[in-house]
Order: C-alpha cells, then structure tokens, then sequence
C-alpha cells in the first residue's frame, strides 16, 4: 500500500474535514426538516402542493389569516393559510419562524411571512440543498 508523504496528506486533510462537516451539516438539517415534517405534516404537503403547481414557482409569501371572514388582497402572488382550518397554526408558524424556515416581513397589521430558499427546496425535494446551490 502506498504511503502519502506527509505534505500530501497536509493538503488532503483539510479538504476531507470539510467534506465530513458539510455532510453532517447536510444530515442534522435532513433529520431537523423530517422532525418538521413529523410535526406539522398538513402544513408540508399543502405547501409542497402549492408550490409544486404551475406559476407558484416564484411564490415565496405566506399570509396568515385567523379565518375565512378576514378580507385580506395581497399586492403580489403569496399563499394563504386560514387559522380555523389548522389547528394551532399560529403555534406552527411559530415553530416554522423560529427553526428560521420563514422570516416574518408582516406589515399593516397583516401576518405575513417569507419562506427561506433553504425551506423552498426541503419542501419541494425532501433533501436540503447541496452545497453552493
């Protein structure tokens, strides 16, 4: 077997560190995302539903409503989620806001929120996004 000299492997070495980092970063996110999924899986899929059809490929909003009677007209394409049809959906939201999946961008009183990419392409694909994506 063919030893490397001791400057190869000082080259090689960092790059396998960060190849092992980025996999278990990769990994921790997966399981995190999964826990999510577990957690709320209505929530999910109807996202990976919504955006999954035609012409919400660029759609990123999230509007919150406490119910069907709230008249709410967005200036832009968004989705909205209606209180009375999740349970506790603003709990969920919530824990969405807090794992840093949405960021809140609510204005005029309205609950709004905008999805991360990184969430984006869990939803629609199941997997976090590889490096450099």
């Amino acid at each position: 077997m063919k030893q490397e000299s001791p400057q190869c492997l000082a080259i090689l070495l960092p790059s396998l560190l960060n190849k092992d980092r980025e996999q278990e970063s990769i990994r921790r996110k997966k399981q995190k995302f999964q826990k999510t999924m577990a957690l709320m899986p209505e929530i999910m899929n109807h996202l990976r539903s919504l955006l999954s059809q035609p012409g919400t490929d660029l759609v990123r909003e999230i509007v919150v409503l406490a119910n069907s009677r709230i008249v709410f007209t967005p200036s832009k394409k968004c989705f909205i989620f209606l209180g009375d049809r999740y349970k506790d959906l603003a709990g969920k939201i919530s824990i969405l806001e807090e794992l840093k999946y949405i960021v809140s961008v609510s204005k005029d009183g309205a609950d709004i929120y905008k999805m991360t990419e990184e969430f984006v392409g869990l939803i629609l694909s199941g997997e976090p996004p590889s490096a450099g994506a």
